[in-house]
């Protein structure tokens, strides 16, 4: 699971950019991979060609079986839509129960890698993401508010070992980093010290014209 950690004009570029190479590259090495985009902003599903899928994410909610779709060998989607902002509400009105339905939608799945790309906030949707997953990987952006949204998914995320004990936080990655600026490099002291206890992943992705063309398959 990858939740950004910044505004939604940056998580189109770092966020949606590492869950959706992450998965290719892992297909590649002839692993199974779905993903599964649960923003209702859906830039996932635009940058790998499922923005008018006719069945998302929503309908699963709903009730229905999760809709995939093949983008490639060993590389599937589940897509999202407008209306994932709707469903929250119905949701909410399972109750307990309503943290635990993407978790038993996937239970079934046969996947070597199920990748879910939220959205920067917190909500039950991502609880229902935080709950059916195993790990949960946090692109950070090195700018103002990153400090704050890593506080925010950190209690979101104690929150949900209450649901799932089993979940742990894999670690932070920097993107879109320019290191020759002195704030983000500022930032990411201050993140390395405030988070002693969390992987912190010493690769960073740098800033720059290629990772804007990472949306291509």
């Amino acid at each position: 699971i990858m939740p950004s950690l910044v505004g939604s004009e940056m998580c189109i570029r770092d966020r949606t950019c590492t869950v959706h190479n992450l998965g290719k590259a892992l297909s590649l090495k002839k692993k199974k991979v779905l993903l599964i985009d649960c923003d209702a902003q859906a830039n996932l599903s635009q940058v790998v060609g499922f923005e008018d899928a006719e069945k998302t994410l929503v309908d699963a909610l709903r009730g229905e079986e999760l809709p995939i779709y093949s983008i490639a060998k060993n590389f599937d989607i589940v897509p999202a839509n407008l209306g994932l902002g709707l469903v929250e509400e119905i949701l909410r009105t399972k109750g307990i129960g309503g943290y635990n339905v993407l978790a038993d939608l996937l239970k079934p799945l046969e996947y070597d890698y199920v990748l879910l790309d939220c959205p920067p906030s917190v909500s039950i949707l991502v609880s229902n993401a935080f709950i059916a997953s195993t790990s949960i990987l946090i692109p950070v952006v090195p700018e103002s508010g990153a400090i704050h949204g890593l506080d925010n998914i950190f209690t979101l995320y104690t929150d949900c070992l209450k649901l799932n004990p089993t979940i742990q936080i894999e670690g932070i990655v920097f993107t879109r980093v320019k290191s020759h600026t002195a704030l983000h490099r500022q930032l990411m002291e201050q993140i390395e010290e405030n988070y002693q206890d969390v992987s912190i992943f010493s690769n960073v992705i740098r800033e720059g014209i290629a990772l804007a063309e990472t949306s291509t398959l």
